[in-house]
């Protein structure tokens, strides 16, 4: 299992999507909350929805019809999962 330092903070997070052009609302963040929602690019085409808690670091979301969080340690071995994990942990080096 891939181990992290870190969670990203908001800016981090925000900052990322900006420079990789994906989509995301900061709108709840932005009136005093602690939830990102991000809009990932999934396989095949199939888009991630997160909402992301920028104080615990913990997520979760929607991949079609696979509803997921950030304590789904069985889905680590997929490649779009450990790209998110990436996008919202700062990996140990």
């Amino acid at each position: 299992m891939k181990q992290f330092l870190r969670h990203r903070t908001a800016g981090e997070i925000i900052a990322q999507c900006i420079e990789q052009g994906v989509f995301f609302n900061a709108e709840r963040y932005d009136k005093g909350g602690d939830h990102l929602v991000v809009y990932l690019p999934g396989p095949d085409d199939t888009p991630i929805t997160v909402l992301y808690n920028t104080v615990s670091g913990h997520f979760f979301g929607d991949c079609g019809d696979l509803h997921f969080s950030s304590e789904n340690v069985n889905l680590d071995s997929l490649p779009w999962f450990d790209v998110m994990l990436d996008f919202f942990y700062v990996p140990k080096e």
